[in-house]
């Protein structure tokens, strides 16, 4: 090639690529129809290229890891946080928004745009739909919203959700640690207890299990606790009142083992809460030396300054345990929906299905145990599906059945279904008994518990007449009319004791009272060997003697239309 040959060596071979660059500033170009060595430095005064940097792997390296274990928790997170931020940004993993972040709440999340909505508008939805969604002069359902809203978060990896958990198990941790400082907390706890017991004997509702322990099991073990606890109670009060401080800040650790031996429930704890959040505000506004606040003192086993003190560390674990609990949810929200589509139509509408299925995902995440190695989704798949099925048993229906009535009507319809595609037939109650392994008048009984209740107020198809107008009575006694009636017949029975045998006979005769039917003055006469001008004498005197009493006076307001 013409122009060629100062681009090869000595020895015919061409330069080696060790050291080259292909970057060339537009001053270094060559010549038309020059050769430019491969192994060439680039000319003098050429401005030095940039080199291609390599894009990082996805994922955890072992920096972070490093940072993740030797550094505090709050710097850790933080550190974790603003990685995961560059991690997803860098590889395109919101696209549709790319300042948007990891962690970050429904409410600050920002409207993206039209084209990018489509390709993640939830539930099957329309390109149309999402565009209505971005249209400020449209006012959009919250339903639409609620999926506008969620449509922005991504699913949380493995890792994600395993430090999440360590987090929110460590928040909790530090929230019951605070609590039981306190020490009102504890005696709170035994009151608890004795008033549960009063009532019932389980403790189910004041405790729960990390395992498959049986409610008895349960109860038993807050006994012993609550039993340690009274005597704790007693050691700390004996050295209360000899003032030996280091002894009653030992009984107080004895008492915070015992109670974290209970495993209280988030119920009782959110209680604890309240009521330690209650004292310490009796106590900011009063001053020292006082009598109610030497009594809330007492009450609360602590001196204001320090009680001041372990709440304010209340608040921060419970806002700290709240937060990581909602950053959990928000990135769950779309597991729910995507449940909940397959309990529709069976009595719940649409919305009231996402708001029971959200209750069965903040269960989930409360009881989410991540040494057992699962995925959080496939866990919480089962408490959402619970929720869902207990909405649908409580609420479906305008008499509501119980659990147990509602699984039974459940396995008879599926053997019944069965029995059908063998028989070819609808079965009889006769065949459909010893399937279920029932008789036949429990088998009648259950179905008549399955009929529907019709609301009298629902409007009869192809009219706008409702269902009570076809079938309500015309001639049935309304209640009012029925008690305005009883009332009467008892006050005209007694009223008519007040006059004579012959008047009481006419009266009762004339106007049928007492059962007797309706007669005329001539039958009345005849009867009594009196004529017709007589009885209506007698009749005439009757009623002016009855008008003329107290107690018909007081019957008077019953005979107002």
């Amino acid at each position: 090639m013409p122009g060629c040959s100062e681009a090869r060596t000595a020895g015919g071979k061409p330069p080696s690529k060790r050291g080259t660059s292909r970057f060339h500033s537009e001053n270094c170009r060559p010549a038309p129809g020059a050769c430019v060595p491969r192994g060439a430095p680039p000319p003098q005064g050429s401005p030095r290229p940039t080199p291609r940097r390599r894009a990082p792997p996805i994922g955890w390296t072992p920096a972070l890891k490093r940072a993740l274990r030797n550094a505090s928790r709050r710097a850790a997170f933080q550190r974790f946080d603003d990685t995961i931020d560059d991690t997803d940004r860098r590889h395109g993993w919101f696209r549709a928004n790319p300042h948007e972040r990891f962690f970050v709440k429904l409410e600050d999340r920002q409207t993206t745009a039209a084209s990018d909505v489509e390709s993640r508008t939830p539930l099957g939805a329309t390109a149309s739909f999402a565009a209505e969604d971005l249209d400020p002069g449209r006012e959009r359902r919250p339903l639409e919203s609620y999926f506008q809203e969620i449509g922005g978060t991504r699913t949380l990896r493995r890792e994600e959700e395993v430090y999440l958990a360590k987090e929110l198990e460590a928040a909790t941790a530090a929230l019951r640690d605070s609590l039981y400082r306190i020490p009102s907390s504890s005696r709170y706890v035994v009151d608890r207890w004795d008033s549960l017991r009063a009532l019932s004997h389980t403790g189910a509702k004041l405790s729960e299990s990390m395992g498959d322990e049986e409610t008895g099991e349960i109860a038993a073990r807050v006994e012993r606790a609550v039993k340690r606890l009274r005597v704790l109670h007693a050691e700390r009060d004996r050295n209360a009142k000899r003032r030996a401080t280091k002894a009653v800040a030992k009984s107080d650790d004895k008492i915070a083992d015992e109670l974290e031996k209970a495993q209280l429930s988030l119920a009782v704890l959110a209680e604890l809460r309240e009521r330690a959040f209650a004292i310490a505000k009796q106590m900011k506004d009063l001053r020292k030396g006082t009598k109610r606040l030497a009594e809330l003192e007492a009450e609360a086993g602590l001196p204001k300054e320090e009680m001041q003190k372990s709440v304010s560390a209340v608040r921060e674990a419970h806002a700290r345990m709240t937060e990581v609990k909602n950053r959990f949810i928000e990135h769950n929200l779309k597991l729910v929906v995507a449940i909940a589509k397959d309990y529709r139509n069976l009595g719940l509408s649409f919305p009231d299905l996402i708001q029971e299925g959200n209750l069965g995902l903040i269960r989930a995440v409360e009881k989410f145990d991540h040494r057992r190695g699962f995925k959080f989704s496939t866990y919480a798949v089962w408490w959402i599906r619970q929720a869902l099925v207990r909405a649908i048993q409580n609420h479906s229906r305008t008499i509501r059945l119980p659990s147990h009535v509602h699984d039974r009507l459940q396995r008879s319809q599926r053997v019944r279904a069965e029995l059908t595609g063998k028989l070819g037939r609808e079965p009889t109650a006769a065949e459909l008994a010893p399937a279920l392994g029932t008789d036949i008048d429990s088998l009648e009984s259950l179905d008549r518990l399955s009929r529907e209740a019709i609301s009298l107020e629902s409007s009869v198809a192809g009219t706008e007449k409702r269902l009570e107008e076809f079938v309500s009575d015309a001639t049935a006694i309304t209640p009012d009319s029925g008690i305005d009636g009883d009332r009467m017949r008892s006050g005209v029975g007694s009223l008519i004791q007040s006059l004579s045998d012959r008047e009481q006979l006419i009266l009762r005769l004339r106007y049928g009272l007492g059962g007797e039917e309706e007669h005329t003055l001539e039958q009345i006469g005849q009867s009594l060997g009196l004529s017709r001008e007589r009885v209506r004498q007698l009749e005439a005197r009757a009623l002016k003697k009855l008008r003329e009493t107290a107690p018909a006076q007081r019957l008077y307001p019953i005979l107002e239309p």
